[in-house]
């Protein structure tokens, strides 16, 4: 019970922590900038990344070859006609009876003209129930392709995430920088004017003036890198590299999330879980579309047919059917070179692979979630911990400040105190913004990043 309570909290600890981090940096808004929120940068990502343009493309498709007629379950039907017409000279010799000698016929310009339509329909009663296993496997592979176009969603998003919240983190270290080169900077005046009047040696001016240098350099280098991390948050957005604009520098965890129930979401939804399933039960549509060779063909057709001819010479001037016709035809391979039984056994190889993949593929994802769940839970202790850090370091600050100024503290001192503050705010900013991370790495393995 004693744990419980301790659990709760630093929960309410951590949540009073992270809107307060945020302050601590004297994050003052820069103007004529704006402020692009984190789900504006993710749907701008989402509707301009190439990748997720051509997983949706290749979803379309396979839905487009879901379908009963495409795996030929459904009858062929067709419409044939011609026409064809010819003008010759013709002679012709008739025998009329065998006692009586062949009647000569010449014919100059003889037309005939020849007339052909038919109506044709195919059927495949049965051929090893090779349509309807070909029918499933498209739908198999139109769901393959959905999750495969979710996956590019979510990675695409992640990758979103993260270049957000390593701008957020650099904008942090910037502010930080900038506030210790103020210190500084208020330091080395305070050294100079002491100095002028006669009040220290040139030695406390001198130190004063190395330090500021030194945070002169680490605020540009903090600028660089906020510039540098903007530029790949730009390229992920497909907007313009010079483009400005800050980032919303409020971050909160969510820390009610329970390992059992992540475990039991990510078995349901997890991408990579889903496409190693989907791709395992098409190999074992695969497998059963191979055997179908074994099993004889059965196929039914039909027509209805409509032929006219006419003869400008000969005994046979006109002639014209019409009628109906149907059958049915059976074929059985009896021996192929055996090419069938290697794609037999070629398939289920391939089908043992898929379920090795899968089994790999679920194992993989059990891990990584325990790991990301220790990861969760350990930045959200860290967090605790950094505040009282960070608290204590203001605080020590301060005091030191207030020494100082009083001449009760050596510089040495002094510059020990700035750095320590320094080096908290940067150490509870990154601190955070992984956590964040964590987190949201536990939403991709759940399948619920998007939803979220």
């Amino acid at each position: 019970m004693k744990k419980m309570i301790k659990i709760e909290n630093m929960r309410k600890m951590t949540k009073h922590m992270i809107f307060g981090i945020v302050l601590c940096f004297l994050s003052a808004p820069i103007y004529g900038q704006e402020v692009l929120l984190l789900q504006d940068a993710i749907n701008t990502a989402l509707e301009k990344n190439h990748n997720i343009k051509i997983a949706k493309s290749n979803l379309e498709i396979q839905e487009n070859n879901a379908t009963r007629g495409n795996a030929n379950m459904l009858p062929n039907v067709s419409l044939s006609s011609s026409y064809n017409y010819s003008n010759t000279d013709t002679e012709l010799e008739i025998l009329t009876s065998l006692d009586d000698p062949a009647q000569k016929v010449n014919v100059d310009g003889a037309e005939t003209e020849t007339i052909n339509s038919a109506i044709n329909v195919d059927y495949t009663i049965f051929n090893g129930f090779l349509n309807q296993n070909t029918f499933k496997k498209y739908q198999l592979n139109a769901s393959l392709s959905d999750v495969q176009a979710r996956q590019n969603i979510e990675t695409t998003i992640m990758q979103v995430i993260n270049a957000y919240y390593d701008l957020a983190n650099k904008e942090n270290s910037y502010l930080a920088a900038v506030q210790s080169h103020k210190i500084s900077e208020e330091r080395y005046e305070r050294a100079k004017n002491k100095f002028e009047f006669g009040g220290s040696s040139s030695i406390d001016m001198l130190n004063a003036e190395v330090d500021l240098n030194t945070d002169v350099v680490n605020m540009r280098n903090a600028n660089v890198a906020r510039n540098n991390a903007r530029r790949n948050l730009s390229r992920l957005l497909s907007i313009a590299p010079e483009t400005k604009f800050q980032v919303d520098l409020q971050c909160r965890l969510d820390n009610q999330l329970v390992l059992n129930t992540i475990i039991e979401n990510a078995t349901q939804k997890n991408a990579s879980l889903l496409s190693a399933d989907y791709q395992y039960k098409v190999a074992q549509k695969d497998e059963q579309i191979s055997k179908a060779g074994m099993y004889p063909q059965i196929k039914l057709n039909s027509s209805y047919s409509f032929n006219r001819q006419e003869n400008g010479a000969g005994q046979l001037v006109f002639n014209q059917n019409t009628g109906y016709r149907a059958g049915v035809s059976l074929q059985y391979n009896l021996f192929d070179g055996k090419k069938n039984h290697t794609r037999i056994q070629n398939a289920k190889i391939s089908s043992m692979i898929a379920e090795e993949q899968l089994l790999q593929t679920k194992e993989k994802m059990e891990i990584d979630v325990i790991n990301a769940y220790a990861n969760y839970q350990n930045g959200l202790e860290i967090i605790t911990l950094d505040q009282k850090s960070l608290k204590t370091a203001e605080l020590n600050f301060q005091r030191s400040k207030e020494l100082y100024e009083l001449g009760q503290m050596t510089v040495t001192q002094f510059r020990e105190a700035q750095l320590n503050l320094f080096n908290t705010q940067i150490r509870v900013s990154t601190n955070l913004y992984n956590a964040k991370l964590s987190e949201m790495n536990l939403y991709q393995l759940t399948g619920e990043l998007i939803a979220r």
